[in-house]
């Protein structure tokens, strides 16, 4: 018979025991952030949303063609941050429409803001340094008032810093330049994206008279979209 000591201790050694085998649950490891988006950086294609541009009208004051940039906000951005992709300028006059992914993650709730802007005040010059800046990635980087050139590391493994990413400044003060706003839209995130701009909900980018100039079906490639620097017309 256990004498009241001995049950006492074996009580002891049994809740130590219990003790020892509960773990503590995993913790799992928190997704990084983008150092210039503030967005989530899975490295997951369909987690980048892709873009449809069509133009419907680029007209300006009777037979002039306005010249067309688009910019895509995130609510996850930095305050003063867009993505700027040239629309119908340099060697996209005529081009009725283009086909780029954006360089950073959406999740649901989200919100894109998109702006229709037209330029008349850049240089040839100017234009030509923005365009180049272009070629590869389709789009540029407006950040506090400059306007950055995009890298193919933008989105790429082990991204950590801001500088690393961020090209050179083709334009010093952008906000000089007078952009002109000809209409805008808001997106909100649904918990899924269509992986074909065919099944995307169109989105409408109005003026303010609601006159419509320019659709933009957003979807969720499930491989990375390459850009095609060749307009389609």
């Amino acid at each position: 018979m256990f004498s009241p000591r001995w049950a006492l201790l074996s009580a002891a050694v049994m809740v130590a025991g219990c003790a020892e085998t509960e773990l503590p649950a995993p913790q799992s490891k928190p997704l990084a952030v983008h150092p210039v988006f503030q967005t989530p950086l899975s490295h997951v294609p369909s987690s980048r949303p892709a873009v449809q541009v069509d133009i419907l009208d680029a007209s300006e004051h009777w037979l002039l063609t306005a010249e067309l940039y688009l910019t895509v906000q995130s609510s996850r951005f930095p305050s003063e941050t867009w993505v700027v992709l040239p629309l119908n300028i340099g060697d996209f006059q005529g081009c009725r429409s283009r086909f780029v992914q954006l360089p950073f993650e959406v999740r649901e709730g989200d919100t894109l803001l998109l702006n229709l802007l037209d330029d008349d005040r850049l240089t040839a010059e100017q234009e030509k340094l923005v365009l180049q800046s272009c070629a590869t990635t389709g789009y540029c980087l407006l950040i506090a008032g400059k306007l950055h050139a995009a890298t193919t590391g933008l989105f790429a493994q082990g991204v950590e810093l801001a500088a690393d990413v961020l090209g050179n400044v083709i334009l010093d003060d952008v906000k000089s330049h007078g952009f002109k706003n000809l209409g805008k839209a808001e997106f909100h995130v649904p918990p899924a994206l269509p992986a074909r701009a065919g099944e995307a909900n169109v989105l409408t980018i109005l003026d303010e008279s609601r006159y419509a100039r320019v659709l933009v079906k957003l979807f969720a490639p499930e491989r990375d979209l390459p850009f095609d620097s060749t307009p389609a017309l």
